[in-house]
């Protein structure tokens, strides 16, 4: 009875973590597929402003000083952008070392852009567009969310593989249960059946054998009996036909 309760409760265990590892599963997922659009920022928009605007929108942006600012500081900024990208993109991990060099490199080249505008007397910010979901994202703005994203991706690496290994120690428990709780219940059916002669009778066939308990495939439980040996008859059989 308390091996049936283990194995119950062991299995139950086992479900509860199964279920775990797909929730976790899927969590990793989600921040793949998020790091992954956060790659598809392949368009780009220079907006400018002549200095001492305090709102900065797209309505009240200076035409002029945007196709300055586009003609004059915008192309190196955008090289070195798009080598920023390029280290980050499509790996499986990023090391703080490697976020640290490109996070100073999107800041120096933030700086340098908005000096190179201010030269012009212009306010000027250089922006991702995200191709799906129309979102403006600065530079730096993409390094730090490509930074947080791999971040909880690792987290979540950690705890998937804590429940596999949990599920997998929960498996070999239940078993051990199994064939503990096995064993002993062969033991005590040939302990109670081999108390018992095999049955005698002038009509029965004296050549048998004993048979020990087991399992069928179902799982239904079969004693230990004895059985006759087979012959050109049944008629003689412990059981009869």
């Amino acid at each position: 009875m308390l091996n049936s309760k283990l194995l119950i409760a062991s299995t139950a265990l086992v479900s509860l973590t199964a279920c775990s590892s797909m929730a976790i599963e899927r969590k990793i997922a989600g921040y793949d597929d998020a790091k992954s659009d956060l790659m598809k920022y392949n368009q780009h928009q220079v907006l400018a402003w002549d200095v001492g605007v305090e709102e900065k929108t797209k309505s009240n942006s200076s035409q002029p000083k945007t196709e300055l600012i586009k003609s004059e500081c915008a192309d190196d900024f955008s090289r070195n952008a798009n080598n920023v990208m390029n280290s980050l993109s499509f790996r499986d991990s990023i090391s703080y070392n490697l976020f640290a060099i490109n996070r100073d490199a999107a800041s120096e080249a933030t700086s340098e852009f908005e000096k190179c505008a201010s030269d012009y007397n212009a306010i000027a910010e250089y922006r991702y567009v995200h191709s799906e979901k129309n979102e403006w994202v600065t530079i730096n703005e993409w390094v730090r969310q490509m930074r947080s994203y791999d971040y909880q991706r690792k987290l979540a690496l950690g705890e998937l593989e804590e429940a596999r290994e949990n599920d997998a120690s929960l498996k070999r428990t239940i078993g051990v249960i199994t064939a503990v709780g096995v064993a002993a219940a062969a033991a005590a059916s040939a302990a109670h059946n081999t108390s018992y002669a095999a049955p005698i009778s002038s009509y029965t066939n004296s050549n048998r054998h004993w048979v020990n308990s087991y399992f069928r495939t179902d799982g239904t439980y079969v004693p230990g009996h004895w059985r006759t040996n087979p012959n050109d008859t049944c008629l003689d059989n412990i059981n009869g036909c």
